[in-house]
């Protein structure tokens, strides 16, 4: 481990700094909506349309939520997804950022677990379970962010004309981080017991 214990980082404050930056990101993006015409809005325009092809090609597997969405959403519609991706690689960058302090957080749950040395433990099951489950909520997340999106026009339209549907980018990245950090501690706890 490196560093001492009052150096480390504890999950929370990662999780938080994901949040965060997730949330910042968004305020940002629905500031400029709300003021198309000043420099940020300009600004924003221009930068999510430079980045629309590539938040298309990150989102290849997705459906296209254009064919059914009233035109005046479009804008809207382009706006959710690019924070999609943006939040995404804010979690990527924060979680793998963090691998440093894994094997702190690995130690701080063997103990808050109890794990004691060998395979046959119980505790080593619990934690073989933990990691299973998280995983899972990590696809499931996953699967939140990337296909939660309604089929049909009023459904599209109810859902991308409030700015706070916007926030659910954020949320569910943050809940990824923690996840994701979460796995991470889990995996290191089973590698090194």
């Amino acid at each position: 481990m490196g560093g001492s214990e009052r150096d480390q980082l504890e999950m929370s404050h990662v999780v938080a700094a994901s949040a965060f930056s997730g949330l910042a990101y968004t305020v940002l993006i629905i500031a400029a909506a709300k003021l198309p015409e000043s420099l940020l809005g300009k600004m924003m325009q221009t930068w999510i349309a430079f980045t629309e092809r590539l938040v298309e090609v990150a989102l290849f597997l997705t459906p296209s939520p254009y064919a059914s969405a009233d035109p005046m959403l479009l804008g809207r519609i382009t706006a959710y997804r690019h924070l999609v991706v943006a939040c995404s690689l804010i979690t990527i960058w924060i979680v793998l950022s963090s691998r440093t302090y894994w094997p702190h957080w690995a130690q701080r749950l063997r103990a808050r677990v109890g794990v004691a040395n060998g395979p046959g433990r119980p505790a080593q099951r619990v934690l073989v379970s933990a990691y299973r489950k998280t995983i899972l909520g990590i696809v499931a997340v996953a699967f939140l962010m990337l296909f939660d999106e309604p089929n049909g026009a009023s459904g599209t339209t109810i859902l991308h004309t409030s700015d706070w549907a916007l926030l659910r980018a954020p949320v569910l990245g943050a809940v990824a981080c923690s996840l994701c950090c979460h796995a991470g501690a889990l995996r290191h706890c089973l590698m090194h017991v």
